[in-house]
């Protein structure tokens, strides 16, 4: 009389990616002493795969690679044992192998690092995949905040790049990150975090910042003179080498814009009615500046009209 036997399967690794070799192990057990001989033909969904294996020891081992899109998913495995001599057939129960798409890297530079403020700067992300160019799109992120996407350039394979650029960074220190999208053939990923350092306007020791806001008089009438002009420093003492933000507002009927050593501040903005605006800037040590702050206006026949505000900043 036949020998029953119980065939059992194992799978390694599952889960498994893209392109890693997946181990199949079949190991048919005898109801009674010996050791059975004989084949197992493994079945992927029902389909063999391969021709069947040869038992070595009571055991049968089947290496399987998947490669396409097709492939990733969940696939139904099983082990039928095939008989010799005097042992019984048996089947082993299925084992869901989940295969998933090819994993990547993603990596974010900058084009200028540290950056001053109102700088350009172009940030590249490069994924880099395995076989073929990853597509899809790249999202960067400053910490939380959403800066932008693109989509990706397909390079040399398996690389391809993305790239953002702005201006719009203040300073301080931005936390970028590159989060790839994916696509049929690979997953997502993110990119370790690139520390982006913007730094104030930088003013040599011995420069003081000047602004005059240069207002147009009205089609409609003569330009009021504005009420009243502010300056303020935050902080008011600081240190060699910190940040100090010069603080301005002007009320006035006219357009009004900034005008600063080097024609017009793009620091400032222009604005209408009521003025303000502000701007970072860097001293050496041992200065006291007073900064002065002066709005002008012309009426229609040319006469000058204005006000001015001060503020000292003390660097010590």
């Amino acid at each position: 009389m036949a020998i029953s036997t119980i065939t059992t399967l194992v799978s390694s690794p599952n889960p498994a990616r893209l392109g890693v070799s997946v181990h199949y192990q079949a190991t048919v057990t005898p109801g009674s002493g010996g050791t059975p001989t004989g084949t197992v033909q493994f079945y992927d969904n029902a389909v063999s795969l391969g021709s069947p294996v040869a038992l070595s020891g009571g055991v049968a081992d089947l290496f399987q690679t998947y490669t396409t899109v097709g492939d990733v998913g969940n696939h139904s495995i099983t082990a039928t044992y095939i008989p010799d001599l005097s042992w019984q057939a048996s089947a082993s129960s299925p084992v869901i192998q989940t295969i998933l798409k090819y994993a990547n890297t993603t990596t974010v530079t900058s084009s200028l690092a540290p950056s001053q403020y109102e700088d350009q700067v172009t940030f590249t992300a490069v994924v880099d995949g395995v076989t073929v160019s990853p597509t899809g799109t790249v999202v960067f992120y400053d910490g939380i905040t959403l800066l932008g996407s693109t989509g990706t350039t397909l390079g040399v394979a398996p690389v391809s790049t993305a790239q953002y650029t702005t201006n719009a960074l203040t300073p301080g220190t931005h936390n970028i990150t590159a989060v790839y999208s994916g696509d049929s053939l690979y997953d997502t990923s993110t990119s370790v975090v690139f520390l982006q350092q913007v730094t104030a306007v930088i003013v040599a020791p011995n420069t003081l910042p000047s602004f005059a806001l240069i207002a147009s008089y009205s089609t409609q009438g003569d330009v009021n003179l504005p009420a009243a002009a502010s300056l303020t420093s935050v902080p008011q003492t600081a240190s060699p080498g910190q940040s100090v933000t010069l603080l301005w507002a002007t009320t006035s009927v006219a357009a009004v814009q900034i005008i600063g050593n080097n024609g017009i501040d793009p620091h400032f903005d222009t604005g209408i009615l009521t003025t303000q605006g502000t701007g970072a800037y860097v001293w050496g040590n041992g200065w006291t500046h007073t900064i002065t702050l002066v709005m002008t206006c012309f009426d229609r026949l040319g006469n000058v009209l204005g006000v001015s505000a001060q503020t000292i900043v003390t660097i010590a």
